[in-house]
């Protein structure tokens, strides 16, 4: 996921009252804030886009960023949209948006911000030209001041251009060597119209999008594919175009999008998946296997030197029932030991603790910025001292009120130095704790692997041994580690006897 930023036209004659039903809708938002202007100057803007006979009334655009970002970051997106759309960005609208989105791990704030599409002062109208990949400049511009990661779009190559050209080389180096080996640029799995019609049809596509993505990964077949589907409540079925899937309510046929799109993937490798047999879960047996029954017969020698010193059939019977014993139990053991499994990395608690400590702080800087957000609006807003202000008694007042709102920015600056401090001394040991974690589980991840080898040898020798006692029980006097030597020599004489002979160019005649 990246920053997105998208731009949307409102028509003159379509009206806005749909828009703004949305900006002050509460029930799909946790909160719904005005930070810049109010419904009534949407309304203004519209006006006065009639007013002028212009096509288009209100410049709609959203910016959801997927990692975390204040206010005051959201005011440099806008200052870069205003300059590079020619705008004032003091008439624009500004709404604050919380609600939880489709993925776990992207932040839940977003902003819309509208401005007319005819400036009232001097009739002109907004820059529309190549507007998605202005977009897309803006949205990496900010990735790279803020510190998120760069995520390829679907312009990357003209917006590596449109960097250099705005003289911002050192982004577009970084951009272009984070992606150079990338070719594929990723569709929109669904355009904002799309989103709310199918919005008010019940659909959420986010969300389906969400869960459709992850029946992809999971799906081994198209006949599985499409079980898990419909426990949603959709089908899919093959579209008008060649390879092409598609998804559609299973009650109303309405068409909710193309399946690759929805799933993120590529078309070929969507409609290979449908297309393919339903596999069976059964691995298929491997060529020219040892077979593990198939034993060497011992040397004369090995047979000699297994021979007991003492004599009595009876004797040898019970020495073989009860190495036959330990190889069973050493054959429970290491089957109990396989079934341990490899341990997943999980923080320490110190890290747990620092953590928790780091998004404590990241609330209260951001809490911070958003009150400087506030105290600066009100300082722009604050009406400005006059010569004609002293004699009416109100000079003194408003230099007072400015004053303190300066001296409150002051403070409220510090704060944020402060905090930010803070933040990046929890984060530097945080990064001494997670060393530390992590070499401890290393070190826990090399003794499970050396114990599942061992447990691996052990099941492979067992067999082997037993058959040997029954060939020749007299190898039981030995004990059960020169039986098992004897199971490993005789495990790699077969395993040689599997390889093909490979004659010398040296010994042809």
């Amino acid at each position: 996921m990246q920053m997105i930023i998208k731009g949307l036209r409102i028509r003159s004659k379509s009206g806005i009252s749909r828009i703004l039903r949305h900006l002050t809708n509460g029930d799909d938002n946790e909160s719904v804030a005005f930070l810049r202007g109010t419904a009534a100057d949407i309304q203004d803007m519209h006006k006065d886009s009639i007013a002028k006979g212009a096509t288009y009334s209100v410049r709609h655009w959203i910016i959801a960023p997927h990692e975390m970002m204040d206010r005051p970051q959201m005011r440099h997106v806008l200052g870069m949209l205003a300059e590079e759309f020619i705008f004032d960005a003091r008439r624009a609208v500004v709404v604050e948006h919380r609600k939880k989105r489709a993925t776990e791990d992207a932040t839940d704030v977003h902003w819309h911000v509208l401005v007319g599409e005819v400036d009232p002062e001097t009739g002109r109208v907004l820059k529309s030209s190549f507007d998605r990949v202005v977009h897309e400049v803006v949205a990496r511009a900010s990735e790279y001041a803020f510190g998120h990661r760069f995520v390829l779009g679907k312009h990357t190559k003209s917006v590596i251009k449109g960097l250099r050209k705005r003289n911002l080389a050192c982004i577009a180096d970084r951009l272009e060597n984070a992606f150079s080996s990338t070719i594929a640029l990723p569709a929109e799995a669904f355009t904002h119209a799309q989103h709310q019609e199918k919005k008010r049809l019940g659909h959420n596509l986010p969300d389906l999008r969400h869960e459709i993505k992850d029946i992809v990964a999971r799906a081994q077949s198209g006949d599985d594919l499409s079980r898990l589907i419909s426990a949603l409540g959709m089908v899919v079925r093959q579209g008008d175009k060649p390879e092409t899937w598609i998804v559609a309510d299973a009650v109303d046929g309405v068409l909710i999008g193309a399946l690759h799109r929805l799933a993120g993937a590529r078309k070929s490798e969507v409609s290979a998946l449908m297309m393919a047999a339903q596999r069976t879960n059964a691995p298929p047996e491997p060529k020219n296997s040892a077979d593990p029954t198939r034993m060497v017969v011992p040397t004369p020698q090995q047979i000699e030197t297994a021979k007991p010193q003492r004599a009595g059939h009876d004797q040898t019977a019970s020495d073989a029932s009860i190495l036959l014993a330990d190889l069973q139990a050493m054959e429970a053991s290491a089957t109990e030991i396989l079934k341990t499994p490899v341990p997943a990395f999980s923080p320490s608690p110190a890290m747990r603790s620092t953590k928790k400590a780091i998004r404590e702080q990241v609330s209260e800087l951001s809490n911070s910025r958003n009150l400087r957000w506030d105290l600066a609006e009100e300082l722009w807003n604050a009406p400005s001292v006059r010569w004609w202000c002293y004699p009416l008694g109100i000079g003194r007042r408003r230099q007072r009120r400015i004053a303190d709102l300066e001296q409150r920015i002051d403070v409220a600056d510090g704060r944020i130095r402060e905090i930010a401090a803070r933040i990046s001394a929890q984060e530097s040991r945080l990064l001494s704790e997670e060393k530390a974690a992590k070499t401890l589980f290393i070190e826990k991840i090399r003794e499970v692997n050396r114990k599942h080898r061992l447990a691996t040898e052990t099941l492979t020798l067992v067999p082997i041994a037993r058959s040997i006692i029954r060939e020749t029980p007299e190898v039981t006097a030995m004990g059960k580690d020169n039986v098992l030597g004897l199971a490993k020599t005789r495990l790699v004489a077969d395993f040689n006897s599997q390889l093909p002979s490979v004659e010398s160019p040296g010994m042809r005649l």
